[in-house]
């Protein structure tokens, strides 16, 4: 007999969207009216750090003031509310700190990051004057960034806008910044929705959709031309979240897509990592082969990335016994046996197990000395679509770990 490997072979192209980012220039210098410690002080709204803050005593009529070192031209102003921001609010530009001129005044401040318009401005300093609190605490802002005539053109960029956001930090922008730690969370409620600009007509053939444990169990993908007139391209009633690689009955070319979630598949609201469009032609990365888990310790450690042919990946479970991986290769595929490339948490006993139809199972291969590494299983020639790895008990404290499974025929 001869032996012959297959492995699963995945190519995710991540398309990594230009998203629009206010620039601003150090130093500068911010002081303001009071701080409510050493470590909410005035200058940390201007240290390019989302992690820090100002924040005031807990009273109405305080002021923000930057020195942004020389005169500049800006024509907007983005401001990063902490939660307990400003619901009325002035904010006054000035060439020589003695004669301020108002740029815009609000009554109606609702937190978050709001990007305020004030047309063409030479100034030097910059004065947010914090009328009115929204909440019973403080006036608290992580960020204030200047808009510039470069940083303002956003042609060809990607723009993110939700139906609701849980928090600034679960912003829509999230979910197409490239970067697969960061996410969108929406209110925990159904019927929600989350629209991407791609900034100009784009040939796609698809999209992928890299759900949080937040997912929606049915949701629609539109496409639009002009964000308006929408035709819906994919339609899914039953989603179990993870990474769901979604092809087009045919190519589309189009501006827009909204995801619209109408039912979550959780108490909480709907969330997602990333979204990516597929160019036309682009390799699928739903190989044919599938796998499930009994538990997933996170996104990252997913059941699916012990088939997607990448020793740097892995399926990480939850840190008990009676863990299982399942494996779902399609179609039916005469096997003799089966690599398995355990992480430094692995099982000590262990059962293989086959099927048809993933309810009858047939023990192939069975252990209670498994000792991690790599282990080269062979077994009586079988002809299965399913397998499945049952790790009754753990080798570590750790849960059961595993970089890849490869497949003998």
């Amino acid at each position: 007999m001869t032996m012959k490997k297959f492995k699963v072979s995945v190519v995710l192209a991540l398309m990594l969207f230009g998203l629009f980012r206010a620039g601003y220039s150090a130093p500068y210098v911010a002081t303001a009216s009071t701080e409510e410690s050493p470590e909410l002080a005035a200058a940390l709204t201007v240290d390019g750090n989302m992690d820090t803050r100002w924040s005031s005593e807990h009273e109405d009529g305080q002021w923000l003031e930057i020195d942004l070192g020389a005169e500049q031209e800006f024509n907007a102003l983005q401001i990063v509310w902490e939660n307990a921001y400003t619901k009325k609010y002035d904010i006054y530009v000035s060439r020589d700190r003695t004669d301020w001129t108002q740029v815009y005044s609000t009554e109606n401040g609702s937190g978050g990051m709001e990007t305020i318009q004030l047309g063409k401005q030479n100034a030097r300093y910059l004065k947010i004057d914090c009328i009115e609190r929204g909440t019973e605490w403080g006036n608290s802002i992580y960020e204030v960034m200047l808009v510039t005539p470069d940083s303002g053109k956003s042609e060809g960029s990607v723009k993110v806008t939700a139906s609701s956001e849980e928090s600034f930090r679960l912003a829509p922008k999230y979910a197409a910044d490239g970067n697969m730690e960061t996410r969108w969370g929406s209110e925990h409620k159904d019927d929600q929705w989350l629209q991407i600009d791609l900034g100009e007509k784009t040939e796609m053939s698809g999209v992928r959709i890299a759900w949080e444990n937040a997912f929606a169990k049915k949701y629609e993908v539109a496409v639009s031309d002009d964000g308006e007139k929408w035709k819906t391209v994919y339609s899914e009633g039953n989603s179990d979240g993870g990474m769901d690689d979604i092809t087009f009955d045919k190519t589309v070319n189009a501006r827009f897509i909204k995801i619209h979630a109408s039912k979550r598949a959780t108490e909480y609201g709907v969330s997602i990592f990333e979204v990516m469009t597929k160019a036309p032609g682009e390799e699928s990365s739903d190989s044919g082969i599938k796998a499930k888990a009994s538990t997933e310790e996170s996104f990252q450690l997913a059941a699916r990335y012990a088939v997607d042919g990448n020793m740097e990946t892995r399926w990480g479970s939850q840190h008990e016994d009676n863990q299982w991986l399942e494996i779902d290769l399609g179609e039916k595929k005469s096997l003799s046996g089966l690599i398995i490339y355990w992480e430094a948490g692995y099982a000590e006993e262990y059962n293989i197990l086959v099927s048809n139809n993933a309810k009858k199972w047939d023990l192939v291969y069975s252990t209670k000395r498994g000792d991690g590494g790599t282990d080269e299983i062979k077994f009586e020639p079988t002809s299965t679509r399913y397998v499945k790895i049952h790790a009754k008990k753990r080798g570590t404290d750790w849960g059961n770990s595993i970089f890849e499974v490869e497949f003998v025929e």
